[in-house]
């Protein structure tokens, strides 16, 4: 009998390395949320010098989370950060992630494993910064005025819309007035009022309107030539947005002027009848952060048609 040679079983097949995690779309902090329209349409972003910046956590606490401690020296000796590897998984045709890899000699599923948490750590940095990027308080400056001589004919009226959130208030006043002295109102909110004293005709005011996430907001006026100030808070939680900037223009009382007012641009008048023209300029919009950072707008961005 010939004797049979026994060969042992060969071993299952090592299962493949799992498929590499995809690079997230490419992601814009302050991106303007979505809404209806009401008249005026903006793509406001903020600019400034001062700001925050989110915490990342260093590449060694990383691989302690993922439980990859033993390639700790090997990062060190080849110098790489948390800002290296982040890099190397934003390129989205995956070059730049292999290459990182094979400079560090990772294994796959310790690899697929590692990006899966920088993909985590990139998600939180950003919603971290999206949050410190919000507005608590934002703060309007323009100027608002009246020429003509039917005093408290027509009310001069100054508009302040959120688009996202298809809300808006009007503050009226009429320059020249006398009983009850400009006759200020908020329409919806607040029946004329005096101010104290009436703004002069044929010049322009500065109106000051800071609008806070509380919903507790504030409007001062102040004369041109007296510099005699009028100021009233008001609440309307509804009337702030965290990310969108408001805009500014002419109220409902002006049909012909729908557009918002320019940033920086010159004065604009409405002649919406025979009792006069009104003007109206748009100085500022700031908005103050959490952290106490103040940004102003850029008129570049929040006029989006120059």
């Amino acid at each position: 009998t010939i004797p049979t040679t026994h060969r042992p079983p060969s071993p299952p097949p090592s299962p493949p390395p799992p498929p590499p995690v995809p690079a997230p779309p490419p992601y814009h902090p302050h991106s303007p949320p979505g809404g209806p329209v009401l008249l005026m349409t903006s793509t406001a972003e903020p600019s400034g010098d001062k700001g925050s910046t989110a915490s990342v956590p260093d590449i060694e606490t990383i691989l302690k989370e993922t439980k990859l401690e033993r390639y700790a020296e090997v990062f060190r000796e080849k110098n790489v950060a948390t800002k290296t590897a982040l890099e190397a998984i934003s390129d989205t045709d995956n070059k730049g992630w292999n290459d990182f890899v094979a400079k560090l000699n990772l294994k796959p599923g310790h690899a697929a494993r590692l990006r899966r948490e920088l993909i985590n750590v990139q998600m939180r940095v950003r919603e971290e910064a999206e949050k410190l990027e919000r507005a608590d308080a934002w703060t309007v400056l323009a100027k608002v005025g009246y020429w003509g001589s039917d005093h408290g004919r027509w009310g001069t009226s100054l508009k302040l819309l959120f688009e996202g959130k298809n809300h808006y208030r009007e503050f009226v006043f009429h320059p020249g007035f006398q009983s009850p002295p400009g006759a200020f109102r908020i329409n919806g909110l607040q029946s004329n009022m005096s101010m104290g004293y009436s703004p002069s005709p044929n010049a322009l005011h500065d109106f000051e309107i800071r609008l806070t996430k509380s919903g507790k907001h504030k409007i001062t006026i102040t004369e041109s030539k007296s510099k005699k100030v009028f100021e009233k808070e008001f609440n309307d939680e509804k009337l702030f947005d965290s990310k969108e900037a408001p805009l500014v223009g002419f109220g409902r009382e002006f049909p012909s002027t729908p557009d918002p007012l320019k940033m920086g641009a010159g004065v604009t008048e409405s002649t919406p009848n025979g009792y006069g023209t009104h003007k109206m300029q748009l100085l500022s919009i700031s908005k103050e952060m959490g952290d106490g950072s103040t940004k102003t707008l850029d008129a570049k961005l929040y006029n989006p048609k120059i």
